[in-house]
């Protein structure tokens, strides 16, 4: 009884009660999912979970305040709309849940009086709430697994099968593991305005982390020092290490707040830590500029850059009030990832306008921009200039949004075998620093022109495979490719993996002592592969890899790839 009475206490009224709308999304996610997976309806789960979130927040903020009720409608239909933007959005939607979950940190300190102490409490509670929610499900969970592998194995039931067990963890994750954090929340009414048991974390901030903010602190001026007399310029990942040095300084200020009794480094850091900073976020600034002058700006330079204005912000206030505010740090943070991700000059728009503005650079460099149209190379590019072309060329395929781009600024149509067409469009060859040294075997593949009998198959797709995951979307469902370990080419489809292994293929046209694939051999690159209801077939039109010292190293490949599913409902 004891068991069931700590499990029941769980499931509170006061739980359901607090969070009203919290308890309408949950079990809308978990419906959604289910409906995608059965019924192959349009998996809405995401948004749901976002939802989820949000009310959680908006919860958390109206708590105990005398808020009118138009103003709550502006606060849910504000909140709504960020959710409905960031399906236009997605390419950067991992700024909006971090954007989420800032707001969670702060949202019930919005509109009163707050201190550090009080936010610190909070997070740090919140944290062992989650915390506490996870392990709970996962020991759950496990122990589902257990009874579950038992009885099959014992029994042999055949309708126990593996899709039983996704539902489980669908249901637990996304029903209970919410449930076991509000209620642990709600327990303390939100009153964190005690001091923390200093034998919580002292040994940790006064031995472990202040320590290591000051010797980071010296290895960087001594490196600062070093470049300064050398004349130097910073190195490439200079500007991740400094935000990273930052991000450790910020949360060691954040928990120093919690101690009662400081050390003599620990009053250091709090006192002198503004100043100290003010050197490195000049370097953060040059070695930024420095990367983003050469090769333009990227998804992760975008990142550094908006961390660098969220650093140089905070330093800037704290040199005007001579104090650190937690609250401050999160809202500020929280109003930059919003703008990263949910706005026209989010991380991938930028990142694309400038990758497809470096590239009209190289076009205009070598002659192959003229009276705004990009034309042919006239003669053959260096190397490095085709390795730059290519490298963009793929960072831009990647995405609708890049691809756009790239259609506006050749000016042609390529929504067929893509890569083919823009490289013959250009008449440059596509190169990386790989594919560049000459090979041994198999000096080419003259495929461009081969047509392949499309009959009977309801799905043609041209794909380039890397070793990042891509996906290509057919009605409402989409299917993933990926090259893994320099060799394994991986297709994902229905929730089916078909793997080719590429160097074994390569290895036997070495033995067949093939160097040119054309219309005379172009079979050998065509594979079948049929699984029940699925028939794949997968024409692989080039292979770019290298064979130093023997050894095959496969870096990506495209070809045209046809499926068809039936009987499909």
């Amino acid at each position: 009884m004891t068991f069931y009475k700590r499990i029941k206490e769980q499931f509170t009224k006061e739980v359901f009660s607090r969070f009203p709308a919290t308890f309408i999304f949950m079990p809308l996610a978990i419906i959604s999912t289910f409906a995608n997976k059965y019924y192959n309806y349009l998996d809405l789960s995401k948004f749901f979970i976002y939802a989820m979130i949000i009310s959680i927040t908006i919860h958390l903020f109206i708590y105990k305040k005398d808020i009118s009720i138009p103003f709550k409608i502006i606060i849910w239909v504000l909140g709504f709309i960020t959710i409905f933007l960031s399906n236009y959005f997605h390419d950067t939607q991992y700024f909006y849940w971090l954007s989420l979950l800032l707001f969670l940190s702060f949202s019930s300190f919005l509109m009163k009086k707050t201190s550090n102490i009080e936010i610190l409490n909070f997070n740090l509670f919140c944290l062992y709430a989650i915390s506490f929610a996870f392990f709970s499900s996962v020991i759950l969970y496990v122990g589902v697994l257990s009874i579950y592998s038992t009885v099959k194995y014992l029994f042999d039931i055949k309708i126990l099968t593996d899709n039983i067990l996704k539902d489980i963890a669908t249901i637990t994750f996304l029903g209970l593991f919410p449930i076991l954090f509000l209620n642990k929340i709600i327990k303390s009414d939100f009153d964190y305005k005690e001091k923390i048991n200093e034998h919580f974390y002292s040994v940790i901030l006064k031995y472990i982390l202040s320590p290591l903010v000051f010797v980071y602190t010296i290895i960087l001026y001594i490196y600062f020092a070093k470049i300064t007399i050398l004349q130097e310029l910073p190195k490439g990942n200079l500007a991740l290490i400094i935000c990273i040095f930052f991000t450790i300084v910020i949360l060691v200020k954040s928990l120093l707040t919690g101690l009662a009794k400081h050390n003599k480094l620990t009053n250091f850091i709090l006192r002198f830590s503004t100043y100290f900073s003010i050197i490195p976020i000049i370097f953060l600034s040059i070695s930024i500029y420095t990367r983003v002058s050469q090769y333009g700006i990227t998804s992760s330079r975008y990142v550094l850059i908006a961390c660098a204005i969220w650093f140089i912000y905070l330093l800037i206030y704290e040199l005007i009030y001579k104090q650190f505010n937690i609250k401050n740090a999160l809202i500020s943070l929280f109003i930059i990832t919003l703008f990263s991700g949910l706005t026209p000059f989010n991380a991938h728009y930028i990142s694309v306008y400038s990758q497809a503005d470096r590239l009209k650079n190289i076009f205009i460099k070598n002659d192959m921009y003229i009276n705004s149209k990009v034309i042919p190379a006239k003669k053959e590019l260096p190397g490095k200039q085709r390795i730059e072309i290519t490298s963009i060329i793929n960072y831009l395929e990647n995405s609708i949004k890049g691809r756009e781009e790239l259609k506006k600024l050749l000016k042609i149509e390529i929504n067929t075998n893509f890569y083919n067409n823009v490289f013959k469009h250009l008449n440059v060859e596509y190169t990386t620093k790989y594919t560049i040294k000459q090979r041994k075997y198999l000096t080419g593949f003259k495929l461009n022109d081969i047509a392949i009998n499309s009959k009977n198959y309801n799905y043609s797709f041209s794909i380039f495979f890397s070793d990042s995951m891509k996906k290509a979307y057919y009605g409402n469902k989409y299917f993933t490719y990926w090259l893994e370990k320099h060799s394994i080419l991986n297709l994902k489809i229905e929730n089916k993996l078909f793997q080719l292994d590429l160097k074994h293929i390569l290895e036997k046209l070495k033995k067949e002592k093939i160097k040119i694939i054309d219309k005379t051999n172009y079979k050998k690159m065509v594979f079948k592969i049929e699984h029940k209801n699925l028939i794949i077939k997968l024409f692989i039109k080039d292979i770019y890899f290298s064979n130093k010292d023997n050894k095959i190293e496969i870096y990506s490949a495209n070809g045209l790839l046809l499926f068809n599913i039936e009987n499909r409902k």
